[in-house]
Order: C-alpha cells, then structure tokens, then sequence
C-alpha cells in the first residue's frame, strides 16, 4: 500500500540527507541514530503549547502548561507542588533605588496566560548544526577551561541566600562556543559532590544563537558531573508569565554613558525550603525556584555565597564584563552592586568589604576588586579583556 509524505516531513528528511552526505561542520557526518536521539531531545524541550508570545526584542517563546514544563520529568518531583509566591517575609535592610537604570525585560502585550510559562522553543535543525545533542552545562571534563574574577565571604557560614545588582554589558565573544557570565552562587557541599545554584546574565551564542546578553539560571547536586543552564533539563521550575531564563536583556551600559543592572535575589524559603529566584530591588516578583528535592547539601542551607564574572574558552577567551579591568571603575568597568546576604539570623543585610575576598585566577585577562562607594554601599568591580588566558598563571 503506497504510503503519503507532508512536505514538512520531506524538507526534513531533505536536512537530514543534506547533512548525513555532506557533513556537518567540521566535518563529521550525522547517523541516522543520532538524529532520533536529536528528535527525542527536541520532545522533551517542546512541549504543546498554547500560545505564542512575542517578547520586547523579538524573540518568540511558547506558552507552555505551567504543570507540563520540562521540571516535572524529575523523578524526584513527581508529586511537587508548586510554589507560586514567597512565604517567607524578607525582613532587615533594603536599599534605594539608585542611579543604575533598572531593566525590563517582560514581553509585549502582558506576556503568557495565567497558568502558562514561557519557554524558548527548540528547533532541530538548530541542533542538527551543532552537530550532537548540546550539553550546556559544565562538567569535570572541561572545568579547567573556565575561568573567573570573583568575590566571597571570607568565613564558611550558614547563609540562605543573597541579592544583589548586576550591571548588563555586551561582552565580545569571538565564537559560538565562549561564554562570559556576570553571576551570584550559593553552594554547599565538598567538590566533587558540590551542591550549586547560579543565576545573572550570558552572553552564549551557542545556547541563545546570538551574542545578546540574555537572563540565565544553572543548577547542579553533583560536583557539575550532570547540571544544564534554563530548562534545557529537569529539575528547575519556572512560575512566572512574564519573565524567563533565555529573555534578552535591553538597553544595555555604554563605556562612559548610562549603566543598567538587572536586580536578583536566591533565597531560601524558609517555609517550603525551596530556593527562590526573585526579580526587582523590591524583591517582589518570583520568577522561578529550584525545588529543595533537587538538593542534599543544599537542602538546609548554603555554605559558600559569590559574586562575580565567569568565562568559558580553549584557544583564547572572551571579555569578561565591559572588557575592562575592573581598576577603571565605575562607568567603564562591569560591578556588581548593593550586595546583600540574608545571614545565620536570616536577616537580610549588608556585606561589609573587609568580610570578603577576591579571587582571580588568570590577572592578565580578568581581576576582581571590592570598594565601597559613596552610598555606603559593597560594590565589587571585575571583569577584562580575555585573550590568551591558556597560559596558566597564580590566583591571587
């Protein structure tokens, strides 16, 4: 019985013929095998959705049930409930808005329906030309390739959580592969079993497509062995219609012009347990959370919190920040201010600059420094112009 083909499906195979013939990039040829394992990756990411929305740069995001996203796959959160707001009062110091512009990131026209969530879609054709499932995330394998220019408290301490202004650059990267990051922590746990949740700013092409600094979040409970940025994985729920992981972030600083940040805060839900991701100097909006069951060494509190730049190469590195050393200062070089932890008393406060320290591990290509400002307020500036940072050199 002679069987039918829609034309998608023919342009599809036509992809798959074009690329299993001539071969991908770099030459290496795609088996048919590894395209269905490519297509069952792609179901994972794209659920049905029920709408399309349109955010304020132009990307497109499905709207996305907000009980079938990627999280519940978990075998952990089979029957999680989700959390839709804080619970817990966030009491002790609060800052003023300052002059830094604050950004908006929140798609036209309202954003997905009440009960949906926004995700990035997935092509595979987008994963077709990277050539193998993507594994965005870092792993003992290539951990020496990353480098950083950090700061953090000087003592290991019960912390649960901290909050804190990013200043939003464009770093210059030179290929799809390098990634600069300006970022927080919170972590627990020895090495090779660290427990650890990140989230801030990316500039990653070979995530995001293009070199706009986007809104990331990463997670790993195992010493980075298994771990992924936004919802490319199990594991992280997103509550919020309005804001998401993958969002681009618009306007950004200009060397010597105005400064924008963006505003985060991970603390832990003192009634749930779970850590939250809230957005805005008013710490009022939850954007998403990672469950406590995710956690062993995270479930009760954090150990170690930072804050800084980090950056992903092999042959050279990227920029880190604005591309500046972080000695230039405010209006040229990237900072990270009005740094707050919520501490062993689970009050939110100030960190004082003489309880920190800085860390950097290639000085020719990225430093960090603390300073505080006029406003009484800890700033820590870091950041460089990347290069050749193979070349191994002494932390400070």
């Amino acid at each position: 019985m002679a069987s039918s083909i829609g034309l998608s499906d023919l342009v599809l195979w036509m992809v798959i013929l074009h690329f299993h013939g001539n071969g991908l990039a770099g030459g290496r040829s795609i088996a048919m095998e590894e395209y269905f394992q490519m297509e069952t990756y792609t179901k994972f990411l794209n659920r049905p959705a029920i709408k399309s929305i349109e955010t304020t740069n132009g990307d497109i995001f499905e709207c996305v049930d907000i009980y079938k996203q990627p999280a519940f796959d978990h075998p952990r959160l089979k029957n999680h409930t989700i959390q839709m707001r804080p619970s817990t009062y966030l009491g002790g110091t609060k800052n003023e808005v300052s002059a830094v512009k604050v950004q908006n990131i929140e798609q036209k026209n309202g954003g997905c329906p009440l009960g949906t969530v926004p995700i990035h879609r997935a092509r595979i054709t987008d994963i077709l030309m990277k050539g193998s499932i993507p594994k965005f995330g870092k792993n003992d394998g290539d951990r020496f390739l990353h480098h950083y220019a950090t700061m953090e408290l000087k003592e290991v301490q019960s912390i649960y959580g901290t909050a804190a202004g990013l200043n939003v650059w464009k770093p210059k990267v030179q290929n799809h592969s390098q990634l600069s990051i300006s970022q927080i922590w919170v972590t627990a746990g020895p090495d090779n079993e660290l427990n650890t949740i990140e989230a801030g700013w990316m500039v990653y092409p070979n995530l995001n497509g293009d070199d706009e600094p986007r809104l990331f979040v990463y997670w790993t409970a195992d010493g980075y062995k298994h771990g992924c940025y936004n919802l490319l994985c199990k594991g992280y729920v997103q509550v919020s219609p309005n804001v998401a992981p993958g969002f681009a972030i618009h306007p950004i600083s200009t060397y010597n012009g105005t400064q924008y940040a963006i505003y985060l805060s991970i603390v832990k839900d003192m009634k749930t347990g779970n850590w939250l991701l809230l957005w805005g100097e008013d710490q009022s909006k939850l954007i998403g959370y990672w469950p406590k069951e995710l956690f062993n060494y995270l479930e009760d509190k954090a150990e170690v919190v930072m804050w800084g730049g980090e950056t992903y190469g092999t042959n050279s590195y990227p920029e880190m920040g604005s591309g500046h050393f972080p000695e230039e200062g405010a209006g040229r070089a990237c900072f990270i201010s009005k740094i707050r932890v919520f501490d062993y008393n689970r009050i939110q406060r100030n960190v004082d600059p003489a309880e920190t320290l800085t860390h950097y591990d290639v000085p020719h290509c990225y430093r960090s420094i603390v300073d505080r400002s006029i406003d009484h307020q800890t700033y820590m500036y870091f950041g460089g112009p990347g290069g050749n940072c193979v070349t191994p050199s002494y932390p400070n």
